[in-house]
């Protein structure tokens, strides 16, 4: 049995190779101490950072947090609505804790 680890996050997977799915490394117990720019990564989010706040984007779809009123959008080019998974809202609620927004 192999353990997998990121970040301090440990996690026994079978013998041999194995490719955990984001389903199952956010159901990891641990999950919620990793800082949010490691949970957007896991999710496929490149981080850009702009004068008034930061943006994780992939494909045609971002979420932004504005720093000035302290408000997030999440913004999606191709569809009239825009869903948020809740792997995506446990990344959202570790940025907020960490920008103080609490």
């Amino acid at each position: 049995m192999q353990i997998w680890s990121v970040k301090g996050i440990r996690k026994k997977i079978p013998k041999g190779p194995k490719v955990i799915s984001m389903a199952e490394f956010a159901d990891c117990e641990n999950w919620k101490e990793v800082d949010a720019d490691i949970k957007f990564e896991e999710l496929g989010y490149k981080k850009e950072v702009f004068g008034v706040g930061v943006k994780y984007h992939k494909e045609d779809m971002g979420i932004e947090f504005w720093f000035d009123d302290k408000t997030i959008t999440k913004n999606q080019e191709v569809e009239l609505y825009s869903f948020i998974t809740m792997a995506e809202l446990k990344a959202i609620n570790k940025k907020c804790q960490e920008l103080g927004w609490e």
